[in-house]
This record gives structure tokens, sequence and C-alpha cells, in this order.
């Protein structure tokens, strides 16, 4: 019988079984790294929802784009890559704790996505989201270099939008620009902008291309909205 066979190999190769407290601790391990990852999986929920919501979507139809086209260009699939591992490994880790088997893959990734987004949209109303990004683009010049590149998109003088790094203040009206294909710019603006401009900061300028070295900024914006200023605020 298969029962007696099963009896068999138990006593000749010494199996013993685990104490219930092993299974009890791994039980534990596992819920606490799967609520881990679904805090990680939230915070990266509130980064992505900040760069969705801060990218400048008045100037879709200025630079010529379709919303659905702007939209595919505008999506931080760095942060959708990430999300989607994490929202992995939890749905791995919950399969493996005592109840996960009783459960459908769609149900946990279902559960799972909505308990991200929920914790997401509460850290992007606290303000981690930002802080997440301004962090990253401060401290790792490797995101930075990405968001750069992620940047040129708004390349577009010919539309009125050219992005670039300041380089000199020459008056309380005109400044010199570097665009992201380091060709240098002589911008005139009115000094009616909140910010206090300064060598050093990435912004971008929305105004009128006058000739191939001249451009006109009605606006100044930060080159990206998830970019921390360096300048100080105007009071």
């Amino acid at each position: 019988m298969l029962s007696e066979k099963i009896f068999k190999q138990i006593q000749e190769k010494n199996i013993k079984p685990k104490p219930k407290w092993e299974f009890v601790i791994k039980n534990w391990l596992i819920l606490v790294s799967g609520f881990l990852f679904l805090i990680i999986s939230s915070l990266v929920f509130a980064v992505i929802i900040y760069l969705i919501q801060n990218f400048d979507w008045d100037l879709r139809v200025q630079i010529g784009h379709s919303f659905l086209g702007f939209a595919l260009i505008c999506l931080p699939y760095l942060w959708i890559i990430l999300l989607v591992a994490f929202i992995g490994i939890i749905y791995y880790d919950f399969k493996k704790s005592k109840k996960g088997y009783k459960y459908s893959w769609q149900i946990i990734i279902g559960v799972t996505i909505l308990a991200s987004l929920l914790f997401g949209i509460l850290f992007y109303n606290i303000g981690i989201g930002q802080a997440i990004e301004n962090f990253l683009n401060k401290r790792m010049p490797i995101y930075q270099r990405l968001m750069m590149r992620r940047a040129n998109l708004w390349q577009r003088p010919d539309k009125g939008i050219l992005p670039g790094v300041i380089l000199k203040i020459n008056s309380e009206q005109e400044f010199d620009l570097k665009d992201l294909k380091g060709k240098e710019w002589r911008v005139g603006f009115e000094n009616h902008n909140r910010f206090l401009l300064e060598p050093g900061q990435k912004i971008k300028a929305i105004g009128k291309k006058i000739n191939k070295q001249n451009f006109k900024a009605e606006q100044i914006r930060p080159l990206m909205k998830g970019m921390h200023w360096a300048g100080r605020i105007r009071k």
C-alpha cells in the first residue's frame, strides 16, 4: 500500500516533523516582509502620482502632441517597472504564507494594487512623493541624468519652449542659457517671476524664439517640476 511505502521511507531516511514554532515564525516573516514591500510599492506609487501630476500638461498642445502621445512620453517608466517588481514580490510572498494558496493571483494582485494606490495617494498628499523625488535628484547623479534625458521632450525652441541651464545672469531682464544640446542662448525676460534666477538652475523658458541665438521668455519654470529649484523664493 502507498501509506506503508511512505511510512517505510520516513523510517529509512529518519525524517522528523518540524516543530510548529518554525512554521509560525516563517509565516510571520513572510507577512512582515510582504507588508514592508507594500509600503515600498506605495511610496513608488506616490512618486509616480507626483511626476504625472506635475508634468506641465498645459504645454501639450504647444509642442504638438496628442493627449495619448504626450502621456506615453511622460509616463515615468523606471518607477512603473519598480512598482511592477514590488507587486510581484508581494504576490510571491503572500503565496508562500499559510493561507496564500486559497486566493487566486487576480485577487492577490488586485488587492495589492488597490492598497498600494490608496497608501500612495496618502503619501503623495502629505508630500512624501515630492520629498523622494527631490532627494534623488539632489543626491543621486545617475537618477538626475536619467531625468535630464527625459527632459529632452522640452527641447522645442521653434515651438516656444527652451530648456537648459542658466550660465550667467546679465541683468534683471536677461541671462545666458545652455540648452540640453549644448547650444548657448541669450534669453530676455520680464522680471516678474516668483523665483530669483541664479546660475546653475535648470529651467525651461516659455515664450518665443527671436533668432538662432536669442529667445524671449514670457514664463520661466523649473526644467521639470519634480526637480528642486536652486534659487530663492521671492518675498
